[in-house]
């Protein structure tokens, strides 16, 4: 996607293993952000090749930083919890969703 346009970035926080994942510019603006928040675990901690997330609540701001701001929580689609599924690979491929990293570097990761 052009970042003149739209920017659509996956954020990681390491203090708290949050994971948000969404559009945070539009034509180089903050002015509407549209997200999902939830924590993250890695499976394999040695590799980093696969990361699990869970998705806990949609989040939408209008108007930048200090314009309004909505929270609605969200129901996770797995049955199974989040910790136990991701924790154990078979069942996190299939209860959970994921990204599996092809690329990463210092500046930049590439996930499908």
């Amino acid at each position: 996607i052009d970042p003149g346009l739209v920017s659509a970035i996956q954020r990681f926080d390491l203090t708290c293993w949050e994971n948000e994942n969404g559009i945070f510019t539009i034509f180089g603006l903050d002015w509407l952000k549209f997200t999902v928040v939830g924590p993250f675990m890695w499976p394999n901690p040695s590799k980093r090749t696969i990361c699990a997330f869970q998705p806990t609540r949609s989040v939408i701001e209008l108007g930048g930083a200090s314009g309004l701001k909505w929270e609605v929580p969200m129901e996770p689609e797995a049955s199974v919890p989040f910790e136990e599924a991701s924790m154990k690979l078979k069942s996190f491929r299939r209860d959970v969703p994921f990204f599996k990293f092809i690329f990463v570097d210092q500046e930049v990761a590439v996930a499908q």
